[in-house]
């Protein structure tokens, strides 16, 4: 899986915001805001991967237990499929 084409990630003011460009900025009309682990995931989700990839980065990157890492990506996941920003490849 990995985040759909027509979508950036900006840092606005300190703030992690995801914006559509192109034919997304017509028919995408809602804003993403994401924290910091949310923005590392976004970014590694800029190429095809699996959730065991992302659970396995995040547990690297924050140093929290496999079962939380776990839980959080599906979520986080879960929140990008309700809003039809992710791709499965």
């Amino acid at each position: 899986m990995k985040i759909a084409d027509g979508f950036i990630l900006q840092n606005v003011a300190g703030e992690n915001i995801v914006v559509p460009i192109e034919e997304k900025s017509l028919s995408f009309k809602a804003m993403i805001t994401l924290n910091e682990p949310g923005a590392f995931l976004w970014g590694l989700l800029q190429v095809d991967r699996t959730k065991s990839e992302l659970v396995y980065e995040l547990i690297n990157r924050y140093d929290i237990d496999e079962l939380t890492a776990d839980k959080d990506v599906d979520d986080f996941l879960q929140k990008l499929m309700d809003i039809q920003v992710l791709e499965n490849s």
